[in-house]
């Protein structure tokens, strides 16, 4: 019976498995050459390294023109519609400040293509001293006909020429024409000049009664527009920044000393992580649930102090505080704050058990592969600090795209030309003048003045050209630190001696054979990725435009059409990732490496849905705990170093004492998540060859496992010792038993 059973078992295996093999293609067989990277490989995907070697070319020729004819000067210094620039200009003279007709025209993503807002901005002597709506103020006299009556002109911020009253009263236009026609500002709100620009202050909202609508549909109310005014209120307020700046000034080098501090545990553990895995792991898992126990007993204890204050829980000079913006103190004397924090903590809690219970045994297994990753990472110290490379290519590459924006965008051709000039003068009158020089030199009576200005109409073709440069480039730097890192890992794996059949110096080998044959495949790889990020783009930039006239369903197909692009993208960098790590490993194309990868995922879609998941999942685990560790250490610190008794620190008199927290905590984060990229990538990179493995190998003598031992345990796999092997052990039993009869006789 048994032997039918495990007949009939196996011809269901053999069934699944062709079937598998029929939709999912062949398991790779075994190759007794086959050593790990390949070293005889050709180029791959050559049209796409030509395509994109070509587009860096344009972007080159781009940038030369744009050093060429661009002038910071106008995006720097305040100017206005015509392009004069305010207080140099003659039109403009003693008007050194410009303003913004619709601020919230500022708040688009086009600004970020022409670094200059769609609306009208005017010269002006003084920034306006008060807030307020010409529809609120004269709410009968918008719409009424001439003559229109009881409205001070005085009010009206116009374009040069424009005279509301005589349009208005003579010409017989409306009020709201004007405002339509954005001739005149719709509304303006009390403004202090920063860099020349009038920016708001948002000080007298309460007072102003700030209502109404603008010209192109969008609600101008105190609720709508005083959440912008609240967040620039912290910029505009000079008493705040300067107690920011001071806060920083005093807690920098701890700070730094954090930073370190996070570092050195990121570190720190990923060696401990080489030797006692599983530990780590656990004691990781369980300090994780540690913290949140504390936290949510911290959370639930200040719920019960705020929600009925006692003097000895929240004393009465705290309770008598003043609600301040900035300061975080604020808004934690709130007792709902505290029972958000209390639930929210209990929920994250209750998810992290139930995981941990549910995938205890998934996770020996993730475990035994992060154990797997800790010895690689031991072995090729190189790979930690292999990130800092694509880091300053990017970090490089998006300072040289700035420049290039900001040159391009002040790339117009803003022209000014002699007037008045005499006949005995050096100047002709029609001919150009530079500004800038001009009014720093004694021409008078000749004038220079603005003639015209504007961005040539090919100079949008080039921004997008170069939006196009900024995601295509940056996604291949990205893929090529994979495919570099995957290419190291896998030559760790597939050495059937570690270290010694390790390659010296992995890193740059890899490097060398993704740089020497696969440009083109990164390429290829990096343009998909841009290609969904450009049409992410592009849907937040229609939806942005066509928001004062969407309705419910436009608004939820937009949110489809996100989610899905959103969705289409974590999926193919999941593609494209695991495809790098073929074409490291076999010198595969494009898309040769992504059909093997996703037929090799396919063909064990279950290991893949919950190992992958699971290690990504411990991985977070990791960050997650190096940030909450220092967060709560800073809290510590920083609450007891600024109490009146410790004046060790000189912390006793910081203004806002979360920020610095907040800094630790979030740069901690950064770091951990920095060093476990790394190891992130590792962790694939292995588990595709513990896939490949399994499919090449099945133990005996002919065809050996190359996983760790512990995997194998917990596979319940095993390797066939080798013969020679097998000789020695039998030697080394007869020699004890003889040693020990010897000791017996003696």
């Amino acid at each position: 019976m048994g032997k039918k059973k495990e007949r009939k078992r196996s011809d269901s295996n053999g069934s699944n498995a062709s079937h598998m093999e029929r939709k999912y293609g062949i398991p790779k067989s075994h190759d007794p050459n086959f050593k790990g990277p390949i070293r005889n490989r050709s180029c791959t995907d050559v049209p796409c390294c030509i395509l994109f070697a070509t587009f860096l070319t344009g972007v080159v020729l781009i940038a030369c023109f744009a050093f060429t004819r661009g002038n910071p000067h106008t995006i720097i210094y305040p100017s206005d519609y015509k392009g004069n620039i305010c207080n140099m200009s003659q039109e403009v003279k003693n008007k050194p400040y410009s303003l913004y007709f619709d601020y919230l025209d500022c708040l688009s993503l086009s600004v970020v293509l022409t670094l200059s807002c769609p609306t009208p901005q005017v010269c002006l002597k003084t920034c306006p001293q008060e807030t307020f709506t010409i529809y609120t103020r004269y709410p009968l006299q918008v719409y009424q006909r001439p003559p229109v009556g009881g409205v001070n002109w005085e009010d009206f911020i116009c374009l040069y020429g424009v005279d509301p009253e005589y349009e208005v009263n003579v010409k017989g236009r409306k009020i709201v024409d004007l405002l339509m026609h954005k001739e005149c500002a719709a509304y303006y709100v009390s403004s202090i000049p920063i860099g020349g620009r009038c920016m708001p202050t948002f000080l007298t909202f309460a007072e102003s009664g700030l209502n109404g609508t603008s010209p192109n549909g969008r609600n101008i109310t105190e609720e709508n527009i005083s959440a912008l005014g609240k967040i620039l209120q912290i910029f505009m307020e000079s008493e705040q920044i300067a107690n920011l700046v001071d806060d920083f000034h005093k807690t920098w080098p701890y700070l730094v000393i954090g930073m370190v501090i996070a570092m050195l545990g990121s570190f720190f553990l990923l060696m401990l992580l080489q030797w006692i895995a599983s530990v780590i792991v656990w004691g990781t898992i369980a300090a994780l649930i540690g913290i949140f126990t504390w936290g949510i007993y911290y959370t639930f204890d200040k719920w019960r102090c705020y929600d009925i204050p006692r003097e000895e829980c929240v004393p009465s000079e705290v309770q008598s505080m003043e609600f301040n913006l900035l300061n975080v103190d604020s808004y934690l004397r709130i007792s709902n704050v505290w029972l958000g924090f209390f639930i929210t903590l209990c929920v994250l809690a209750a998810i992290v058990l139930l995981l941990v219970f549910i995938l205890f045994t998934r996770i020996r297994i993730a475990t035994a592969l992060i154990e797997e990753a800790s010895q690689a990472l031991g072995m090729m110290l190189s790979t930690l600090f292999w990130p800092i490379i694509p880091f300053t290519l990017q970090l490089a590459f998006i300072s040289f795209w700035a420049f290039v924006a900001v040159y391009l965008a002040s790339s117009g051709q803003t022209k000014y030309i002699v007037v008045n000039a005499p006949d005995d003068s050096d100047f002709e009158n029609g001919t150009f003048c530079d500004i800038m020089q001009w009014n720093s030199n004694s021409n008078f009576p000749a004038l220079c003045e603005f003639e015209t200005f504007g961005l040539p109409e090919y100079t949008i073709y080039l921004q997008l050209y170069m939006v196009v440069a900024l995601y295509w480039v940056t996604n291949f730097i990205i893929a090529l630190g994979e495919m570099t890192l995957a290419g190291a890992y896998a030559s760790y794996y597939w050495a059937r001696e570690k270290p010694k059949d390790i390659p010296m110096l992995p890193v740059i080998a890899s490097l060398w054979r993704s740089v020497a044959f696969h440009l083109g495949s990164l390429a290829f790889g990096s343009f998909i990725i841009a290609v969904i990020q450009i049409i992410r783009t592009l849907l937040e930039y229609v939806e942005e435009k066509v928001q004062a006239k969407s309705n419910p369903i436009t608004r939820f197909i937009f949110c489809c059409c996100k989610c899905f692009f959103w969705c289409l993208e974590k999926f193919m960098r999941f593609i494209n990732r695991n495809a790098y790590i073929e074409i490291a490993v076999y010198g595969y194309n494009f898309c040769s490496a992504a059909k093997n990868a996703f037929f090799l995922l396919m063909r064990n879609i279950l290991r893949v849905a919950v190992l992958n998941s699971i290690t990504s999942f411990i991985l977070f685990i990791f960050k997650l705990t190096i940030s909450l560790g220092m967060s709560i250490g800073a809290f510590y610190f920083f609450s007891w170093s600024s109490s009146s008794e410790n004046q060790f620190f000189g912390l006793a008199d910081v203004h806002y004492l979360w920020v610095p927290i907040l800094v630790v905590g979030l740069s901690s984060y950064v770091i951990a998540a920095a060093f476990f990229g790394v190891y992130d990538m590792g962790v694939d990179t292995l588990f595709l060859c513990f896939l490949e493995d399994l499919e090449r190998h099945d133990g005996s003598e002919e065809k050996p496992y190359f996983m760790a031992k512990s995997l194998r345990n917990i596979l319940h796999k095993k390797n066939k010792p080798h013969k020679n092997e097998e000789q020695k052990k039998s030697k080394k039993k007869k020699g004890k038993n003889k040693s020990g009869e010897d000791a017996a006789w003696v």
